[in-house]
């Protein structure tokens, strides 16, 4: 808020589930998607906290797409496979693939 042109945006840094306010915002931006499109209870979150938005305000994203895609790798084969177990193969991974 050090520039000029954002003397008339407020930022509120909480958790939106407790927030209250009187005032309805024009925009909503949420942060919450992380590497899995529903972590954090994002839509639960989203979907809550349009009771804060004008009805013709926006909110940051407008919608959003998780999906997943099959991979495969020898070494996170092997990786799961030394532990002897199906548990290990039927456990979700969020892995950072890297060329």
């Amino acid at each position: 808020q050090r520039e000029a042109s954002w003397r008339d945006v407020t930022v509120v840094s909480c958790d939106m589930r407790e927030w209250e306010s009187a005032t309805l915002a024009d925009m909503l931006v949420s942060e919450l998607l992380g590497s899995w499109g529903d972590n954090e209870l994002s839509p639960e979150c989203l979907d809550g906290a349009q009771r804060y938005l004008k009805s013709d305000g926006i909110s940051i994203p407008v919608d959003y797409t998780s999906y997943v895609a099959p991979l495969a790798s020898s070494k996170l084969w092997n990786e799961v496979k030394a532990f002897k177990d199906l548990a290990h193969f039927e456990t979700p991974y969020v892995v950072k693939v890297h060329n």
